[in-house]
C-alpha cells in the first residue's frame, strides 16, 4: 500500500491547524471502516463538518468530550459547534507528535468540569467556553495551564454537589465510545 493511500488527504490532521484552535459545526456522525485491507482495520466513529469536506475519525478521548457537551446521541449534535485543537500526542503514536483534542464550545455557558474513563485510566477532562472564528492560546500554553489528576484529588465531591456537572460527570464515567 503506498504511504499517501495509508493517510488520506481527506482527514484533518493536527498539522491542518497550524497551532490554533479551529471552531467547527457538525453536520453527520458516521461510522466507517478506517484502514481496509491492513493490520489495524476497524471501524471508527467519523465526524462530518459544515465547514469543511474533510473529516475526523473521532478517537474515544475526543468523543467522551463531545458527549459531556451536547448528549449522548450523536445525531443530536448536528448543529453544535465544537472547539478544536492541535496538541502534543503522549501516546508516540502520531508522526508529527501532535494529536487532536476538543478545547469546548462557543457554547458552553461556562467551564465543564467531569471526569471519565478512558481505557483502564480514569481521567478529569475541562472544556471551556471557546469563540468561535478566535484564535485561542497554543496548546503549548494549555498544556502548561491544565491541572494535574492530583490537583482534582477531591473533583468527585464537587462534581455530587453540582448537579449540572455530575449529570454530565454520570453520563460518560464509566462508559467508552466506539
Amino acid at each position: 500500500m503506498k504511504f499517501s493511500e495509508m493517510y488520506p488527504k481527506d482527514r484533518i490532521y493536527a498539522a491542518d491547524f497550524q497551532g490554533k484552535h479551529v471552531t467547527l459545526t457538525f453536520a453527520s456522525v458516521t461510522k466507517e471502516l478506517l484502514g481496509k485491507g491492513t493490520p489495524s482495520e476497524k471501524t471508527m466513529p467519523v465526524w462530518h463538518f459544515e465547514e469543511t469536506e474533510k473529516t475526523l475519525p473521532a478517537v474515544l478521548t475526543n468523543g467522551v468530550c463531545a458527549r459531556a457537551m451536547f448528549g449522548d446521541d450523536s445525531d443530536e449534535w448536528v448543529g453544535h459547534k465544537i472547539t478544536l485543537f492541535p496538541a502534543p500526542d503522549t501516546s508516540g503514536l502520531a508522526d508529527d507528535g501532535l494529536c487532536i483534542r476538543v478545547a469546548g464550545s462557543p457554547e458552553l455557558k461556562k467551564q465543564l468540569v467531569f471526569r471519565a474513563q478512558i481505557g483502564r485510566t480514569k481521567k478529569t477532562f475541562t472544556l471551556e467556553p471557546t469563540k468561535a472564528g478566535k484564535a485561542a492560546p497554543a496548546a503549548d500554553d494549555a498544556e502548561k495551564n491544565a491541572a494535574s489528576d492530583e490537583d482534582f484529588a477531591k473533583l468527585d465531591e464537587v462534581l455530587a454537589d453540582d448537579p449540572r456537572n455530575a449529570k454530565a460527570a454520570d453520563r460518560v464515567a464509566e462508559e467508552e465510545l466506539i
